[in-house]
């Protein structure tokens, strides 16, 4: 019998994040009894034992694409391999060092870096580009753990967001270990996730009733940055938006562009290097 390993259990964190930061518990919610998020990514294929990078940068890819509308595959290799030299450094990730490394220094688009090879070797890779890369990334503001479908429904429902769910392999196909998958929905008691094994798995959705779950891990994403002074009828808004997103032009932190203003020497060199970090990123993927 296999085992896979990809999630590692640990116990309860106190520093987990609780529900109360994504919704106000006190709220009245009318769920349905099924319910699928409005958007999937394409189905992916893990690498080794990276299936909770894989079900994150999935996460990320759905909040993304529910704020500008446009899908753009995230690193999962950089999730992977960004770890703190005194965490775990094997095949596998445990859900709060995953977590609490995405919402400090985020992620990716792929395009930048993308290399889902297994540890140790993604690890070092990772941080021989991790200082250049963190101009770039996006980071989620916090996370929540869970073992509450109930608060899981209202999460998924109020913000039409996947979360990350950890289950055992042997509860949808032979062998045995601890698996992540994203969750985009449910039937009743029933968690419905898209698997990580490639769009050719014979197992691409699983359904488990939520006594199979151990864990759910929930991602508050970021704010894509709206310039106060930047209207949608300027000539330039569209290419402005492009830079922010790319993270070359992040405007000021009054949250303003200044877009008719000058710019000085140094801002001037800020965005060159900034974009030129960003063009051989984008070349070294590509050899």
């Amino acid at each position: 019998m296999n085992n896979y390993s990809g999630y590692l259990k640990e116990i309860k964190d106190p520093r987990d994040y609780p529900i109360s930061m994504a919704y106000d518990e006190s709220a009245d919610f009318v769920l349905p009894e099924s319910y699928r998020t409005s958007f999937q990514p394409p189905y992916a294929k893990q690498v080794a034992g990276n299936c909770v990078a894989q079900s994150l940068a999935n996460i990320l890819e759905v909040a993304y694409y529910k704020q500008i509308g446009e899908h753009r595959d995230f690193s999962v290799g950089f999730i992977y391999g960004n770890r703190k030299p005194t965490q775990f450094q094997g095949e596998g990730m445990y859900g709060s060092s995953a977590c609490g490394n995405l919402c400090e220094d985020g992620d990716v688009f792929a395009s930048l870096f993308e290399n889902p090879g297994s540890a140790p070797s993604i690890i070092q890779k990772v941080m021989a580009v991790k200082e250049e890369l963190l101009p770039f990334t996006f980071k989620p503001s916090h996370y929540i753990r869970t073992n509450s479908l109930d608060e899981v429904k209202k999460f998924i429902f109020k913000y039409d967001l996947p979360v990350m769910a950890f289950t055992d392999v042997r509860h949808f196909y032979w062998g045995t270990g601890g698996h992540a998958m994203a969750m985009y929905g449910w039937d009743g008691d029933d968690v419905v996730m898209q698997n990580s094994w490639g769009e050719n798995s014979p197992v691409k959705t699983v359904v488990l009733n939520k006594d199979k779950i151990d864990d759910f891990w929930i991602i508050i994403p970021w704010q894509i940055p709206e310039f106060t002074d930047l209207l949608k009828t300027h000539w330039a808004y569209e290419e402005v938006k492009t830079c922010a997103l790319d993270r070359v032009a992040l405007g000021y932190p009054d949250n303003t562009f200044k877009p008719d203003s000058q710019m000085t020497r140094a801002e001037f060199c800020v965005l060159l290097q900034r974009a030129e970090k960003l063009r051989f990123f984008e070349k070294e993927k590509d050899k």
